[in-house]
Parts: structure tokens; C-alpha cells; sequence
């Protein structure tokens, strides 16, 4: 004993002695980093670089002295050398040095550290051009806001908003602010110096509301975001100091305040309200690098509404000074479509042409740094300005192909970008598959777990898990970008012609709207009296499905007429196909052309409804008509699922709703030849799988649900097995290869979904799409399914009679219209499903036994369920 004792105790007094040393250097560290950062690092940090160069040396030398002992201290001098190098423009030693340091010792460091640090790396990757790191790193930092003091947390949620607002994610980026001023307000109480990160938060909403405005859908919103605007941007003002950093975002605030008076014709006010930004933007260079840019920026702005052409551009001019002295490719884009507006509004197209082919050229370096990763599918959507300016240029000087060629450029990118992904992945040799498989599915828990997870950094960092696992698919399989060649006409006028079709393709624009008419022989453009607004307006006068809340069947016959008016009848003349194919501009996108009307009328039966003269089928790119490859598998696997147990299936907090009618529906579609069926428990995520890599249509039958706010956890309701829950999200979708020509959904709004510029509506029939399905028929709004039934058994029996999909679904249309009359005849119940993508035919063989009476008998079981069912629960 007494011999265990001598060992024992000289070690534990050397611990207690190690532990006292280390407590001692803590303290004495701590000791001389606070008073080198008051009497020399906070007033001089701004004085230029050769001061933050002496400031850099006394850091450094402070870590070399106690690295390894004080852990606490050392973390807060990597966050003092970390501000000072990228105050100097330093990113890539930025990165580097943290990247080492979080990795390493970081990892103990304090909670606030490790979300300064994390914030300051995605700040120089971001201004490195690597954005989705950058990214990355900002929600990293912000999955640790519960775990950091309130200062840290809330300016790391802030940081995160910004990023996501960049990236075009508007509902994250409101997400983060408000969790943000949640904590400021939870703790501004106790902490006086969170009214500084108040100021900060106010000012990040300002700019939310600056990107929100141009995207809203009616004037009244519109005018309502500006008042927002002017009054969160003035709670700002008087919430900032005039000092240092906080200077420098007053002037932000200030400058979005004069941009609010301009937006409501105060341009003379707002210049004089600008002033005093200048001033503070330049004290605070140095610690807001982009504060004296958007006051340029915004200035220049004023000025053009104001009508002073001379004046907007010497603004632009020094706002590009700005842009090009913080090596910002973003901001030189943006500068470079204002002063391509700028021109073009003063007659100089070819200038106008240049600008915005310069711009254009940085939006796609942009684009294809940002791969395939979630926020690429947002973030084209900021992106769009200088294209539809070129696309307005062209057309200005008569130049229609060169018009749509760029117009497609903006059109489904993220979508073919996806479908080359997955072509690539179905195409790896086997040695490569099984680790690519691993991978995906590794993601698919990730996502999961973001869906699932209770807090705010519970979901980031999910999220950044599955970015991370989508950067090591990408290196196993490629990065797998589609061409982004421009659209070759005359391989479509080609296949316009060999098909016996129209093209269609929509531009809805402020400035000047038109509709592109490509036809075997020619190419033009039609100017249509619309823009973006008055669409909108005439689309929310149609019905229901438009009006959040209402089951109503009943729609406007009268303003189905206007917007045939507007949007059809000016390209009628040049119609030369009975078969169209339509690609809508986003403002359209909701609206099936099929029931719009050429004449007035006063009965849903009788009304001249589009679909009685022409075959519709839309896409969301011209380009995708040039993908004639089939997938040469035949058959149908047709799914139902019909009912749902309450503790797996509850959505929106109540159960699904018994769908006994969807089995009858499965058998039925069933009978054609060559199918099979899978019916409740059979009715399985793997089977869905398999079903849409080996069989030529896939067909499901069950409750679906679109997610507008969150377009990815979009969902399918199947049988869960032991491998899946049997939910099938649209992310699950998007990254399994379907080869399938057609995939029906037969369950309400399966249509529907986010709308995002560029890429139309995301919903379930987008990620089908995305996913290597050449077709999808799907539902844009909640149906009802009696109707719904009757629909899809008579497209199928056109399909079987060797029918194109359009014309079989226009077939069917008809077919209902003329059994149907009164309110039953209305739109609502017939016009809902819509065919996107390839319109040719499929091999079906018809149900060999089936007596008519039979098929009229199944076709009325279930109509009042159906009709009481769905209406009411959908």
C-alpha cells in the first residue's frame, strides 16, 4: 500500500501542478490579450494595413507563446488574426489556417469561438468564389448559436439569413432571422450590447425585403413589402451608432431607406435621405467592405427612376470602383446589368447587348461553381436579370431566335442538370456503383434527419452534412454539370417537324412579354400586352385553386377568356399544328392552357375550351424536346395504396383520409397489358424503385402531398417495409435514376409545389423529371377523384389505341365534357392533370375482356365518396 501510495502521489501532485500552471497561464494569457486588445487592437485594427500588419505580429507572437497551454485564450486570438487578415483581403490564409485549427485544437476551443471562426471562413470563402462552402461554413456556425453566448449565436443566425437570402432560399433565410431576434430579444434585457446585433438582424430583414419586393405577386404586396421596407429600415437608423462597424451598417440602413422613399415616387427626398451614407460607408471601409457599393448602387438606382441617365451611370461607375476593389464577381454582374437597363432604356441596344453578355458570362462562372448542391436550384434564380435583359435586346431588334435561344438558357438548368447526374450514375462501371449507392443513401439518412430534427442547429447541421456527402458522391462519380451549349434550332425545328408540332415558349416580362412560336419553318416572336403583375391578377380571378383555404369547384369562365385573350389568341395565326407544346413563363406556369377559352360562354359543357381544337403537352426548356431517347421498357406497374395507419400517416396534424376507391383504380389500370400491380403493403418505396428502372409506366394511386415552402420534403404516401418509412419525399425521388417514359400520379396537387424562377413549379412531377422520367402526368390542384378515375382509364385506353400522350389525354378531356354537364362539367374536375415532357406515343395493349357496361358501372362506384372524400381532405 505504502508503495502504491509513492507512485501515486508524485503523479498527482504533478497534475495538480500541471492543472495550476495551466490556470495560471489561462489568466495570464487572458491578461495580456485583453490589454492588448483594448489599448492597441480596437483603435487601430481600422488605421490600414500596415497597422493591422504590427497588430498581426503581436498576435502571433502571443500565440506562439501560449499555444498548447491556454486553450480558452488562444481561441480568442485566432479570432483577433483571423479579423485582421480578412480586413486585408488574406482568404486563402484565412481558410487555411482555420480549416488546421478547427480540425484540430479548435475543436475543444469555446462555443464562441467556434462560431466566430466558422463565420470568418465562410466569409472568405464566399469572397474566394467558393459560395457553397462559404456557405457551409455560415450554417456550421449557426447550427452552434444555442451553445454560444447570445452576441455570437444571434450574429451567426444573422450570417446564415444573409447566405441563404444570396443563395435565393428567402424561406431559410426568414427562418434564421427570425430564430436571430428571438435571442436578441430573449436576452436584450441582461445584454445592452445586443442592440448593436439588432441594428445588424434589422438591416439583414431590410435587404430580405428589398429581394422580396420584386417578387411579389400583386401590387397591394408590393406596396405592402415597401412599407415594410421604409419601417424596419428606419428602426434601423435608430438603433445604430455612428461608429466603426456599426457606422458602416447604418449606412446600409440608411441607403435602403432611401430606396423605399424612391420606390414610391420619392426620388428627390430619398437622394437627399442618401447622403449622409456616403460619409458613414466610408469611415466603416474597412469593416463593411460593401456599405459605400450599395450606396452607389442604390444612388444610381434613384437616379434612373428620377429620369438622370447621366447621372445613374456615373453612380454605376463608382459602384463597379467598389465592386472591383473587393474583387466581388457578384456585384460586377449586377452593376453590369444595371448599365445594360440603363442603355437599353436609352435606345443603345448593341451597348445594352454587350453588358449584359459580360454579366451573363460571370452568372455562369457562378452557376457552375455552385454544382449540384441544394442552393444551386435557388440561387440561378437571382441570377436571371441580365439574361432577360439580352432576351429583351433581341427581341427590341427583331432578332426572335437569338431571343429564345437566351431566353432558354434560363430554363430548367438545375432540372438538366440533375438529369445528366443521374444518366451519368446509371452509366458507372459496377467496380464504382456500390460506393456511389452507399453514399446516396448515407444522404437520404441525412436528409431525414434534417426533416425530423427539433431545432434550428439540429437542421443545419444535417444540412451540412449533406452537402458534405453530396461533394464525395460528385468525386466518385464526376462533377456531372449538363451542357450548357445553346439551344440548337434547327434540331428542334427538326423534330417539330418530324412530331407535327408547335412549340410554344412564354416571356413574361416588366419591360416587353412575348411569346416565341417555333414551327418547322420558322421562328417568331409575338409581343403580348402583359406583364408579370397583370398576369398574376388575371390568374388569381380564376377559381380556387389559387385561393389559399377554398374547396370551391366553381371557376371563372370569364377570366378563363382573358387570359386566353392575352396569352393565346395573339399566336393563333401562327399555329399551324393541331398538336402544341407549351413551355410557360413561371407567371403561367399553375394554369393548364388546355381550359382557357376562345370566346365567351355561359356553360361550363358548352364553353370553347382550348383542348377542343388543340392537343397540349408542356416542358419546362425547348431543349428537352430534343431529348427523343426512349427508355424501350414496356408495360405498367401501377401502385395503390388505400389506407393509412394514424401513427405512421398523419400530415398537417390529421390522419390521411381512407382511399378505398384507389384499389379499384390500380386493377383497373392493371388490366392492360403488360402490368403488374402493387396493392397496400405490396405498395413499397423499393418496389417504386425497381418499378421505375424496368417498366415503361408507372402509375400511383394514393394521397400525395405538394410542400410550396419547402419543395423538397414534397411527399408520396406507400407502405413502409422494413428498409423504407413509406414516404416517398421529392429529394428521394430527384436522386434515384428513373429510365421509365411516363410515371401518372393519380392523387391531389402532385403538380403543384414551390415555384422557383427559372425552374417553374418544383413539385412531385418535377423530381420524377429530374430523375430520368421522359413524361409525368399529375394533378395541379386537390381533385376529385371519380373524376380523376374516369380521366386516367380513358388516357389509358387512348395510349393503348396508339394514341400520342397529349392526344390520348385530350381525348379523355373530351370524352368527360361530353358525359358531364352543370358544375360537373367545370374545369375544376377535369382540366387538373397536365402532361410535361415527351408527348409520343407508348406500346399498350388494351384489356382483352372487359364488357362496356362493366367499365360505366366502375366509373360511377364511388363518385359521391369521392366527390365528399377528396374535396373535403385533399
Amino acid at each position: 500500500m505504502a508503495f502504491r501510495l509513492a507512485l501515486v502521489l508524485p503523479a498527482l501532485a504533478f497534475t495538480l501542478w500541471q492543472a495550476g500552471s495551466e490556470g495560471d497561464a489561462e489568466r495570464q494569457c487572458t491578461a495580456e490579450r485583453t490589454a492588448f486588445y483594448e489599448q492597441r487592437y480596437a483603435p487601430t485594427r481600422s488605421d490600414g494595413p500596415t497597422a493591422r500588419a504590427r497588430l498581426l505580429e503581436e498576435v502571433r507572437l502571443l500565440l506562439r507563446t501560449y499555444r498548447g497551454r491556454a486553450p480558452e485564450c488562444v481561441g480568442r486570438l485566432r479570432e483577433h488574426e483571423a479579423y485582421l487578415e480578412v480586413l486585408d483581403g488574406r482568404y486563402e490564409a484565412v481558410v487555411e489556417t482555420l480549416e488546421a485549427y478547427l480540425a484540430g485544437e479548435g475543436l475543444e476551443a469555446l462555443a464562441r469561438t467556434q462560431v466566430s471562426l466558422r463565420s470568418q471562413m465562410g466569409y472568405a470563402l464566399t469572397e474566394m468564389g467558393e459560395t457553397v462552402d462559404g456557405a457551409q461554413a455560415y450554417y456550421e456556425a449557426a447550427s452552434l448559436a444555442d451553445r454560444a453566448p447570445a452576441r455570437y449565436g444571434a450574429r451567426a443566425l444573422v450570417s446564415a439569413s444573409m447566405t441563404a437570402r444570396v443563395l435565393g432560399d428567402f424561406e431559410g433565410a426568414r427562418t434564421y432571422l427570425d430564430s436571430a431576434l428571438a435571442l436578441i430579444e430573449d436576452s436584450l434585457a441582461t445584454n445592452p450590447d445586443l442592440t448593436e446585433i439588432k441594428g445588424h438582424a434589422l438591416v439583414t430583414r431590410s435587404f430580405l425585403l428589398r429581394a422580396l419586393i420584386d417578387r411579389a405577386g400583386s401590387q397591394a404586396e408590393r406596396d405592402s413589402l415597401i412599407a415594410g421596407l421604409e419601417a424596419t429600415t428606419g428602426e434601423a437608423v435608430r438603433t445604430l451608432s455612428d461608429e466603426g462597424q456599426e457606422g458602416g451598417r447604418k449606412a446600409l440602413a440608411i441607403t435602403l431607406n432611401a430606396l423605399a422613399l424612391s420606390l414610391t415616387g420619392r426620388h428627390g427626398e430619398a437622394l437627399e435621405r442618401l447622403r449622409p451614407a456616403f460619409g458613414l460607408a466610408r469611415s466603416a471601409q474597412a469593416l463593411v467592405p460593401k456599405a459605400l457599393y450599395a450606396t452607389y448602387e442604390v444612388e444610381g438606382q434613384i437616379k434612373r427612376a428620377a429620369g438622370d441617365a447621366d447621372g445613374a451611370r456615373a453612380s454605376y461607375a463608382a459602384a463597379m470602383a467598389e465592386a472591383d476593389r473587393v474583387e466581388s464577381t457578384t456585384d460586377r454582374a449586377e452593376i453590369l446589368e444595371r448599365l445594360g437597363r440603363l442603355a437599353e432604356e436609352q435606345g443603345d441596344l448593341e451597348g445594352s447587348a454587350d453588358l449584359y453578355e459580360e454579366a451573363i458570362a460571370l452568372e455562369e462562372s457562378h452557376r457552375a461553381r455552385l454544382g449540384l448542391d441544394d442552393w444551386s436550384a435557388t440561387a440561378f434564380d437571382t441570377m436571371l436579370r441580365p439574361y432577360e435583359g439580352l432576351v429583351r435586346v433581341r427581341l427590341a431588334q427583331g432578332r426572335a431566335a437569338d431571343a429564345l435561344v437566351t431566353l432558354d438558357l434560363t430554363r430548367a438548368r438545375y432540372l438538366r442538370d440533375l438529369r445528366e447526374s443521374n444518366r451519368v450514375r446509371r452509366t458507372l462501371p459496377p467496380s464504382r456503383r456500390p460506393l456511389a449507392d452507399s453514399l446516396i443513401a448515407l444522404r437520404q439518412e441525412s436528409r431525414e434527419a434534417e426533416r425530423a430534427a427539433a431545432t434550428v442547429a439540429e437542421r443545419i447541421g444535417h444540412l451540412r452534412r449533406s452537402s458534405e456527402l453530396l461533394q464525395d458522391i460528385e468525386s466518385v462519380v464526376g462533377r456531372t454539370l449538363a451542357d450548357t451549349e445553346p439551344l440548337d434550332l434547327e434540331a428542334l425545328r427538326r423534330t417539330l417537324d418530324q412530331t407535327d408540332r408547335t412549340l410554344i415558349a412564354y416571356f413574361i416580362d416588366d419591360v416587353r412579354s412575348a411569346a416565341f412560336v417555333v414551327r418547322a419553318d420558322t421562328v417568331v416572336a409575338v409581343q403580348l400586352a402583359v406583364s408579370p403583375l397583370s398576369v398574376r391578377s388575371m390568374v388569381s380571378e380564376i377559381g380556387a385553386p389559387w385561393r389559399q383555404g377554398s374547396a370551391e369547384p366553381a371557376f371563372s369562365l370569364a377570366a378563363l377568356h382573358r387570359l386566353y385573350q392575352a396569352l393565346v389568341e395573339p399566336v393563333e395565326l401562327w399555329i399551324a399544328t393541331e398538336a402544341v407544346t407549351i413551355v410557360p413563363d413561371l407567371e403561367a406556369a399553375s394554369v393548364p392552357f388546355a381550359m382557357l377559352t376562345s370566346g365567351p360562354a355561359e356553360s361550363y359543357a358548352d364553353a370553347p375550351y382550348l383542348v377542343r381544337d388543340r392537343a397540349i403537352a408542356t416542358e419546362l426548356a425547348a431543349a428537352l424536346l430534343l431529348d427523343t431517347t426512349s427508355a424501350g421498357s414496356a408495360g405498367i406497374a401501377a401502385f395503390g395504396k388505400s389506407t393509412f395507419a394514424a401513427d405512421r400517416f398523419t400530415w398537417n396534424d390529421w390522419p390521411l383520409e381512407p382511399l378505398p376507391h384507389v384499389i379499384e383504380e390500380a386493377k383497373r389500370i392493371g388490366r392492360f397489358k403488360p402490368s403488374e400491380i402493387y396493392l397496400e403493403a405490396d405498395a413499397t418505396e423499393q418496389q417504386f424503385a425497381r418499378a421505375a428502372s424496368t417498366r415503361g409506366v408507372v402509375h400511383v394511386a394514393s394521397h400525395a402531398e405538394a410542400n410550396p415552402s419547402l419543395p423538397l420534403y414534397s411527399r408520396i404516401a406507400l407502405s413502409p417495409d422494413g428498409v423504407d418509412d413509406g414516404t416517398l419525399h421529392l429529394y428521394e425521388i430527384i436522386e434515384r435514376p428513373i429510365t421509365t417514359d411516363l410515371v401518372v400520379l393519380s392523387a391531389c396537387e402532385t403538380a403543384g409545389g414551390g415555384r422557383r424562377g427559372g425552374e417553374g413549379i418544383v413539385g412531385l412531377q418535377y423530381g420524377m423529371r429530374a430523375a430520368g422520367a421522359r413524361a409525368t402526368l399529375a394533378t395541379l390542384w386537390p381533385v376529385a377523384d371519380a373524376a380523376m378515375s374516369e380521366l386516367v382509364v380513358a388516357f389509358y385506353d387512348g395510349l393503348a389505341d396508339g394514341l400520342a400522350k397529349d392526344e390520348a389525354l385530350r381525348r379523355a378531356q373530351l370524352e368527360y365534357l361530353d358525359g358531364h354537364d352543370g358544375i360537373e362539367a367545370s374545369p375544376f374536375f377535369w382540366a387538373a392533370p397536365v402532361l410535361s415532357g415527351s408527348p409520343a406515343p407508348l406500346p399498350l395493349e388494351a384489356p382483352s375482356s372487359l364488357p362496356a357496361l362493366a367499365l360505366g358501372v366502375l366509373a360511377v362506384v364511388g363518385v359521391v365518396w369521392w366527390a365528399r372524400s377528396r374535396l373535403l381532405h385533399a
